[in-house]
């Protein structure tokens, strides 16, 4: 399977257009694109450690050695800095997304670090550990306990997303589900990273979510690999390749929706991946 690529489209098809933060003329954007560049240090190239598999080379990239402890933060990073760049958000904005997780617990170190509100929107397949995380640096989290239509919480969690943003002033959803920037950040780094590093490789295998990671790291690949094959790596009961969408139990991989960055991806086989 192939996806090509389609036009970029900067609100998503729930309707949910990113917010936009009216900027202080008084404050100059610059400060806060500064402070966001100083936090482009934290971000070094992640490890690539071979596993002792017979047979084959085969390596994991160590994305948990990031800052906050996951891939997420550098999509996180890219969205907060492109939209300051391009003054969507000023010192005023709140920052709204949803996120299992990881995501969230990025956005909530790095808008921390940068004097900007967030406000997680969670629910209750989070872990315990991200959850007093967040609640501990964040004054506002908004946890959903209704299940939607599928038996997760993710629209629901989408939902709640929107009614937050019509009603806060200055919010901006970082929307990690259609934003083009999640892509430009694995693009840019992630694959960057893995470029450097291999002078050549046959299979690439990416877990799918939100898509971002697949759609940026798959396109840089291919320019630079033109045969390597991406394998995308999903749940089963998860509906992002068509299945029908059912109770899940680990977060973070799969979804209930299909993420509009998915249409950027190339991708050249799945594999479904059991929960038990």
């Amino acid at each position: 399977m192939q996806n090509i690529v389609s036009p970029p489209n900067r609100t998503s098809h729930y309707g949910l257009a990113r917010g936009r933060g009216q900027l202080d003329p008084q404050i100059p954007a610059s400060r806060l694109v500064t402070r966001l560049k100083l936090l482009r240090n934290t971000l070094r190239p992640t490890p690539h450690v071979q596993l002792a598999v017979k047979g084959m080379n085969l390596f994991a990239k160590l994305e948990y050695v990031n800052p906050v402890g996951s891939i997420k933060d550098r999509a996180a990073y890219w969205i907060l800095t492109r939209a300051a760049e391009r003054g969507e958000i000023c010192e005023q904005t709140t920052v709204i997304e949803s996120s299992s997780g990881n995501f969230a617990a990025a956005l909530a170190a790095f808008t921390r670090l940068v004097g900007l509100r967030f406000i997680p929107v969670i629910d209750p397949n989070i872990s315990g550990a991200y959850e007093s995380f967040l609640r501990r640096i964040c004054p506002t989290v908004v946890k959903v306990e209704d299940r939607d239509d599928t038996g997760g919480f993710l629209k629901s969690r989408l939902q709640k997303v929107k009614e937050l943003c019509a009603t806060i002033p200055n919010a901006y959803w970082t929307n990690q589900y259609g934003n083009l920037d999640a892509m430009e950040a694995h693009y840019e780094l992630t694959a960057t990273e893995i470029c450097a590093d291999f002078d050549s490789l046959d299979y690439v295998f990416i877990g799918v979510s939100t898509a971002g990671t697949i759609a940026g790291v798959s396109r840089r690949l291919k320019e630079h690999y033109p045969n390597v094959r991406v394998i995308a790596v999903d749940a089963e009961g998860s509906a992002i390749f068509g299945g029908a969408p059912r109770k899940r139990h680990i977060p973070g991989v799969g979804s209930s929706i299909v993420p509009p960055l998915l249409s950027h991806a190339r991708i050249d086989d799945i594999v479904l991946i059991s929960e038990r």
